[in-house]
């Protein structure tokens, strides 16, 4: 069991607030909004992404169906104070996960999720978002550069 634990230890830390907030420091909506790389998806669009499947991941633990692919990717806001309300989201959506990680029963963990669109269990749906979350927060520091030429 020790090692399960600091498997969850590893698991907890990729998704720290710090991750997101770091890459967002200071990027306000015409920034979030921008699509640098012609044909890619904008950093706001990521944003909304990740906490898509971070909230799905949080209803499959309290006992919802995981939702198929398609509606992952939520519409942009319209101004300044949306952007802000979906970075809050964001955090609130991170804290839930290591909450809702951290709560799971130890029992639970090789179950299957529910809904029949994706065959694994929670231990790998743990570490499926953990992998999401760092691919895209790498995406973010690239557009990041590229958009204010840092």
């Amino acid at each position: 069991m020790k090692e399960l634990d600091t498997v969850f230890d590893q698991l907890i830390s990729t998704y720290s607030r710090s991750e997101f907030e770091e890459r967002l420091e200071n990027v306000d909506e015409s920034q979030a909004r921008a699509r640098p790389i012609e044909g890619r998806h904008s950093i706001w669009d990521i944003v909304n992404h990740c906490t898509y499947w971070m909230e799905a991941t949080i209803g499959t633990v309290n006992g919802e169906e995981m939702p198929p692919r398609g509606g992952d990717w939520p519409p942009m806001g319209e101004n300044e104070k949306t952007w802000r309300e979906d970075q809050a989201r964001l955090g609130r959506a991170l804290d839930g996960l290591v909450e809702s990680v951290t709560g799971l029963d130890r029992g639970r963990l090789h179950e299957m999720v529910l809904g029949g669109h994706y065959p694994y269990s929670f231990f790998q749906m743990f570490f499926r978002v953990a992998y999401h979350n760092i691919y895209h927060a790498g995406q973010i520091a690239i557009l990041r550069k590229t958009n204010f030429k840092q």
